[in-house]
């Protein structure tokens, strides 16, 4: 079952989640030197289950042993089974990088199976898949790839080679199936993990084929409107066929818009977010964005550029749902424990902000292509 064999990265205890602030810190401390480093986090025992790779006396002091887990500490991988006996230690000090990385991937998959979320850290659309799993408390296992040096392992499931892609046990079989584009794996988990007692509301509405349809309408244009926008907007740079005004007028038109249908469906009256009272997986596609929202206003004179309170103008009732909107999402416990330092965004995403980088989103927006 996938339930059984994905583990969850985001901590979820008694009701309320823990930022796994080690896990952040392991993100940026040189885990991905081999091609990836893996998370693993048990929702069920409510204590971190393992976390593999190269990291320091902080993370040590972290991580707990849990049933049916590898932990991985003061260089040794141990492996648990179910009844929490442990299996096997290897000395890891006495392996080559690559094969560390390989016994460490062994022992995993012995563990939990072949399954998990396959991501990078600052990458927008694997968080919008990491706050499905922790919306919905799916137990899953987190592999960081490294965008620049691929392994095998991960193009053999995904030849794109673009994350974030979700390995999914097959029952019986060797190699996992895969998913790709997180818009398709959050709509999976949403429906895979259906069962609201155990996994919490659905994320699209479940019984008002209306509303359904209308949430994918803004899926949509959030999709093709917003985000293309804010990369437009970041990798603006002197020489370019249109100016930067341009791009932030673009922009905020794609976010008025959005907050617009917002003021137009009354949704404000129960609650700050698209549906009201309901967080939905149209949140859920804007999310990462909003919080990296501050990259434009650091790196390019004008910000944003969205009005402040007051400032609105004729659409002062629409920038006000907005920033009502904007200041729930930003503080929403998944989305704040599927985020690491702002100081990390900002050095990852200068290559973005000078217009250098070799992502495919990027290359897609310097060369006025659709994103991948």
């Amino acid at each position: 079952m996938l339930s059984q064999s994905l583990l969850t990265l985001s901590a979820f205890v008694a009701g309320t989640y823990a930022t796994a602030s080690a896990v952040c810190h392991a993100r940026h401390s040189g885990l991905v030197g081999n091609g990836y480093a893996i998370y693993a986090y048990n929702v069920g025992s409510g204590s971190i289950g393992s976390i593999c790779g190269s990291f320091d006396t902080q993370m040590r002091n972290a991580v707990k042993n849990d049933h049916n887990a590898v932990n991985y500490k003061n260089n040794f991988c141990h492996t648990y089974n179910d009844q929490g006996v442990m299996e096997s230690v290897v000395e890891l000090d006495k392996q080559s990088p690559a094969h560390q990385a390989n016994l460490v991937k062994a022992a995993l998959i012995a563990a939990f199976g072949s399954s998990g979320l396959y991501g990078g850290w600052f990458c927008p659309f694997v968080q919008r898949a990491w706050i499905v799993l922790a919306e919905k408390r799916i137990p899953h296992q987190y592999v960081e790839i490294n965008p620049y040096k691929k392994e095998a392992h991960f193009l053999a499931l995904n030849p794109r080679g673009l994350v974030p892609t979700l390995a999914i046990a097959n029952e019986g079989q060797r190699k996992a199936r895969a998913l790709y584009e997180s818009t398709v794996i959050c709509e999976y988990l949403d429906e895979e993990y259906a069962d609201e007692a155990a996994y919490g509301p659905r994320l699209l509405p479940r019984d008002d084929v209306f509303e359904r349809a209308r949430c994918r309408l803004w899926v949509n244009h959030v999709v093709t409107r917003v985000v293309p926008g804010f990369y437009r907007v970041l990798q603006h740079t002197e020489g370019k066929g249109y100016t930067i005004a341009e791009a932030r007028a673009e922009f905020l038109k794609g976010l008025r818009e959005f907050a617009k249908e917002m003021v137009d469906s009354g949704s404000g009256k129960d609650g700050p977010w698209f549906l009201g009272d309901r967080f939905s997986l149209v949140d859920v596609m804007l999310a990462p964005w909003a919080k990296r929202l501050f990259l434009i206003d650091h790196y390019k004179e004008g910000g944003v550029g969205i009005p402040a309170k007051g400032e609105g103008g004729e659409h002062e009732e629409v920038w006000a749902r907005w920033d009502r909107w904007f200041e729930a999402v930003v503080e929403r416990e998944s989305v704040k424990a599927t985020w690491s330092e702002d100081d990390k965004y900002i050095e990852a995403y200068k290559r973005y902000a000078d217009d250098t980088t070799q992502s495919e989103v990027g290359q897609a927006t310097r060369q006025g292509r659709s994103l991948p």
